[in-house]
């Protein structure tokens, strides 16, 4: 590889993504492929693609092959660089998961216990197989949380509920 196009990568890689992470931590980030996700413990989504964790694969592999290659190889060179740059991406993707789930606390049961009311915000499939939308008053404040339900048929926009449950971060409604 020609070691100043390598070099132009870096930097403007290094740029983009800190541009991107400045502009994440002060407006939002919005650039989540919702396709690409894998669960995580907690059952939530944890994403690991999404343009600045790719940024961040391509800053880490780039600055981190220019410093092996010369001594040790391109062969393990770009073994190390690929290494360093996965380790990157999937720490990038792990913190901002953990950035944005404290902007969203959990509910907990006693928060919401059984009998709480809620209106259904977006239709819930029934038996489970599909989550809806719930809004709920939980300690003054409304809030959007998904919602199951073990009911056999689709619980309609703008209907009322009530909590049934509350299992392992899954909230499990019922019609009122």
């Amino acid at each position: 590889m020609d070691n100043t196009v390598l070099q132009f990568v870096a930097i403007a890689t290094t740029t983009l993504f800190i541009l991107k992470l400045l502009g994440g931590l002060i407006f939002g980030d919005t650039d989540y492929v919702d396709n690409i996700e894998t669960e995580g413990e907690s059952g939530g989504n944890f994403i690991s693609f999404s343009i600045s964790s790719v940024l961040a694969f391509m800053m880490m592999f780039s600055w981190t092959y220019l410093g092996v290659h010369e001594e040790m190889g391109v062969g393990k060179g770009l073994a190390i660089a690929f290494v360093a740059g996965t380790a990157m991406m999937m720490a990038y993707s792990f913190m901002i998961r953990k950035l944005f789930s404290l902007n969203s606390p959990e509910v907990s049961e006693a928060v919401l216990s059984k009998g709480s009311s809620a209106r259904v915000y977006t239709s819930i499939e029934g038996r489970a197989k599909k989550s809806g939308l719930v809004k709920a008053t939980v300690n003054g404040a409304e809030r959007t949380l998904d919602a199951f339900t073990n009911d056999t048929k689709t619980i309609a926009t703008g209907e009322s509920v009530l909590v049934e449950s509350h299992d392992n971060g899954r909230l499990f409604v019922t019609r009122a």
